[in-house]
């Protein structure tokens, strides 16, 4: 294992050690660290364990269920890291309007309309298999304020094909590929008081194809980016459009994208 292996796996473990304190799904005690660092068929098993009761932990603390076609492991950045309501300004209030692109299977549209009581969330995910769960999800909170687009978004309308890896599509490619719909957020004549955007590289593309819908509502702003270049994009964009600097938020590394982080946007000077 290179230094990068060793520096993701050091993160990972210390990572799920605050998912067990925090959830109590199974111990996180000394002996337990212990065990885990000198046995990894433990390790595996008690991972396995937390994930399998994922699910219930955030029913019984969110009022949110999941299908079983929802892997474990997606529900962890929303409701454990909360890496988009952690900031004050961006935690969603009632009667606000949320645009979701990239929503995947729907864990922080149902934050904003379950948990936040939004009046409306609007949520793009264009990859049909996601988009089959993120409906049922849907349907088992009776979420009738979310609407669901089967739609990649971006700066311009027709069909494009993406490569994906079975459950997120990303511009870095993939083993798969589908032909998607593709709209712009101009299209839809939507007016956002909070826009999340998370498309794996895609982020300037999505910001290019909503600038009337930008100038017209300055809403706040949650882009995931994925590289140096891409922040420094997305930054100039967005700060030639009068918000202000971004609040940096979490930050991974990732293998293929590299660095990737949260930045946070606020209209104004």
């Amino acid at each position: 294992m290179d230094g990068y292996g060793i520096s993701n796996a050091l993160r990972f473990k210390a990572r799920s050690f605050q998912y067990y304190r925090r959830t109590g799904i199974v111990s996180a005690g000394i002996k337990d660290i212990i065990r885990e660092a000198m046995d990894r068929d433990y390790r595996k098993s008690r991972y396995a364990r937390f994930l399998s009761g994922l699910s219930a932990y955030v029913e019984k603390n969110y009022g949110i269920r999941f299908s079983d076609d929802t892997p474990p492991w997606s529900l962890t950045e929303i409701f454990l890291d909360n890496i988009y309501d952690s900031i004050g300004e961006f935690i969603p209030g009632k009667g606000d309007t949320v645009v979701d692109v990239g929503a995947q299977f729907g864990d922080y549209s149902l934050l904003c309309s379950r948990y936040y009581g939004c009046s409306r969330v609007i949520a793009f995910e264009p990859l049909s298999g996601n988009f089959r769960v993120l409906r049922k999800n849907l349907e088992l909170n009776s979420a009738a304020n979310v609407e669901a687009v089967n739609a990649a978004v971006g700066d311009g309308e027709g069909y494009i094909t993406i490569g994906h890896d079975g459950l997120m599509a990303s511009a870095f490619g993939g083993p798969l590929e589908e032909r998607v719909k593709m709209v712009t957020l101009d299209s839809q004549r939507l007016r956002p008081d909070i826009m999340k955007v998370d498309v794996e590289g895609y982020e300037m593309h999505v910001l290019r194809g909503a600038c009337s819908t930008i100038e017209a509502n300055m809403p706040r702003l949650i882009v995931e980016t994925h590289s140096l270049s891409l922040r420094k994009s997305v930054t100039e964009f967005l700060t030639g459009m009068g918000y202000r600097k971004p609040i940096k938020g979490r930050k991974v590394m990732n293998r293929v994208m590299g660095e990737v982080m949260n930045l946070y946007f606020l209209p104004g000077s």
